[in-house]
């Protein structure tokens, strides 16, 4: 089953009805998308506790906040010093777990 955005919360009352259990959740992930998860303890735990239900996180609009503003910028600053694009850079903090905040 693919599900877009459930909550923690979500996820147990689906899991407790004994049906088909998630395995995938589609969540705004990328960076710049880091504060989107502070009321629920953080991307990582977020990440964590779905991991720990077997549900694999999907970046949902991985690029979009990346591509504008200041967190444009810090992609760029770290780009040019790997000799990246900030897309490929902003991708690389998708793929190894690592989400900014960029103030």
């Amino acid at each position: 089953m693919y599900v877009c955005m459930m909550s923690l919360s979500h996820h147990c009352q689906v899991l407790s009805l004994r049906g088909s259990a998630p395995t995938v959740n589609q969540l705004p992930y990328g960076v710049g998308f880091a504060s989107y998860y502070d009321r629920q303890g953080g991307a990582t735990k977020v990440v964590a506790e779905n991991a720990k239900r077997g549900v694999v996180v999907q970046a949902w609009s991985p690029l979009r906040r990346a591509l504008s503003g200041e967190a444009l910028a810090k992609c760029e600053e770290v780009g040019k010093k790997y000799k990246k694009s900030a897309a490929q850079v902003a991708l690389r903090c998708v793929n190894v777990g690592f989400l900014c905040y960029v103030y």
